[in-house]
């Protein structure tokens, strides 16, 4: 009996396969024991409502990934960031001013990491 090994374009394809197959299941289970979940829509666009700050943070992680390397510190540094906005808004700074405080510390400590 011989055993035939997969290529790598076949064994891509086997996992995208795979996980569309998995994303399928998933919502389909989801919209049925969850009431509200996929109200024509509208419950998945609310969904995604609170993935946007996660999913800004995974497309830089994804960068680095894809370089070859590795930085845990997004996650922290975004909190930081974030903490430190709104702690300069509940102070009674503008909103805006506040915003762009928080991006200079954001840059200044991607720049420290970066070096």
């Amino acid at each position: 009996m011989r055993v035939r090994r997969l290529t790598g374009s076949s064994r891509e394809q086997m996992w995208v396969t795979a996980l569309v197959v998995l994303l399928v299941a998933e919502t389909l289970y989801f919209s049925l024991a969850v009431s509200g979940f996929f109200d024509g829509g509208t419950g998945l666009l609310a969904l995604t409502e609170y993935f946007v700050s996660t999913g800004a943070i995974a497309l830089g992680e994804a960068i680095v990934i894809f370089a070859g390397e590795i930085d845990l510190s997004t996650g922290a540094l975004s909190s930081l960031v974030g903490i430190a906005m709104a702690e300069l808004w509940r102070q009674g700074l503008n909103i805006w001013l506040a915003v762009v405080i928080a991006l200079v510390i954001a840059a200044l400590c991607g720049a420290i990491n970066g070096l």
